[in-house]
């Protein structure tokens, strides 16, 4: 079964979640209902059609961004951006 993410609810859920983190409150339901509620309002009188449109969205830290690539193991971009490093000047004497 393949179940599709619709277009905007990652940022939706995002921008929930930094504010429940901001402001710790003690009722998660009413908080959210008082948070869409807002942002429904908000929308609405600005005459927005759809949540994400703005282009604003979340980055948490610690979590790696999703590409195609993450997962797959090339080597061949490690190898080119190194610079052995430069040769000694001096030579310290063996004793």
């Amino acid at each position: 079964m393949s179940i599709e993410i619709p277009v905007g609810l990652t940022e939706l859920l995002q921008g929930y979640t930094v504010e429940v983190l901001r402001q710790r409150p003690s009722d998660l339901v009413e908080f959210a209902v008082q948070y869409f509620t807002r942002l429904r309002d908000t929308r609405s009188q600005d005459g927005a059609s759809a949540v994400g449109k703005t282009g604003k969205g979340v980055m948490f830290d610690g979590e790696p961004m999703q590409t195609e690539s993450n997962g797959e193991d090339d080597d061949d971009d490690d190898d080119s951006d190194f610079e052995p490093p430069p040769p000694s000047r001096f030579n310290r004497r063996v004793s």
